[in-house]
């Protein structure tokens, strides 16, 4: 059933329900209230009757309003993008730079806005050292490492879902086809 069908038949729903509640409230009110009840509008006596014709009149004019429903389908979620070292080496820095920024005191301290422009020379600066090259290097081998460890745990839950559709899939044999096969 469409999402539109739904909507239809619940809105046919709410509206039937309001309509009955009118309809009871009706009922209630002429069990329950005296012969002699009245009121005015404009001016005008009313009595329960003419209360019970507002009532229709409002029923009349009542809208059925559409009830919108919205989708629940989840967007698919993006890949992470592998960490640079650009990113490792500037989260670490800005860590140290905060525990250094602790130790001073309040007026002397480096706004947290205003501390990447801090750390932007240093990396430069670091990029051009000889320190760089052996630093990227131990960083990407720490990478591999736990990449490839992730690819087995990756590689296991893969082969236990297939294994699991191939127990679901019946083959259909015909015995036939393996005769003609053997003698192939």
């Amino acid at each position: 059933m469409s999402c539109l069908k739904v909507s239809n038949a619940i809105n046919k729903f709410i509206y039937a329900e309001k309509l009955e509640q009118i309809k009871q409230l009706k009922i209630y009110i002429t069990e329950n209230v005296d012969d002699d009840f009245s009121f005015s509008i404009n001016g005008d006596d009313k009595n329960l009757e003419d209360f019970c014709s507002l009532l229709d009149m409002f029923v009349d004019d009542t809208e059925k309003k559409i009830l919108k429903i919205k989708s629940n389908k989840k967007a698919p979620t993006k890949a992470k993008k592998g960490q640079t070292f650009y990113n490792y080496w500037v989260s670490k820095r800005l860590a140290e730079l905060g525990e250094e920024q602790k130790q001073l005191d309040e007026e002397e301290r480096i706004p947290n806005k205003e501390r990447m422009k801090h750390v932007t020379p240093e990396w430069n600066e670091f990029k051009q050292s000889d320190e760089f090259e052996n630093e990227k290097k131990k960083w990407e081998e720490t990478q591999s490492s736990s990449d490839e460890s992730g690819k087995v745990t990756i590689k296991k839950t893969q082969k236990k879902k297939t294994q699991k559709k191939k127990s679901k899939v019946k083959p259909d044999i015909d015995s036939d086809d393996d005769d003609s096969d053997e003698s192939i």
